[in-house]
C-alpha cells in the first residue's frame, strides 16, 4: 500500500486522489484565481472539499512563464496567514 502519514492521519495513494489548488499568490496572471481574504480562502477550501478534493495545494509562487522566482522567505510570508487558518 502506498501511503504517507500526515499529522497522524494516513493518506492512501493506492487509488487516485483529487487535488484542488488554492492560489494565494498576489501576482498571479489570472486575477480570478487569487484568494487573499480569509473569507475567500475558507470558501475555496470548502469548495475543494465539497467537490471531492482530498489534497489542497496552496500556491504562494506564481508559475506563469514570465514570473520571477521569489525567495523562500517571501513565499512563506505569503503562505503563513493561510496556514494559520
Amino acid at each position: 500500500m502506498k501511503s504517507i502519514n500526515i499529522n497522524g492521519e494516513l493518506l492512501d495513494f493506492s487509488t487516485p486522489l483529487v487535488m484542488g489548488i488554492l492560489n494565494v499568490t498576489p501576482d498571479s496572471f489570472y486575477s480570478g484565481s487569487r484568494k487573499q481574504s480569509e473569507e475567500e480562502i475558507v470558501s475555496r477550501v470548502c469548495q475543494i472539499l465539497e467537490e471531492g478534493g482530498k489534497i489542497v495545494d496552496i500556491g504562494g509562487q506564481s508559475t506563469t512563464p514570465t514570473s520571477t522566482l521569489i525567495p523562500a522567505k517571501e513565499e512563506l510570508k505569503r503562505l503563513e496567514p493561510t496556514l494559520r487558518l
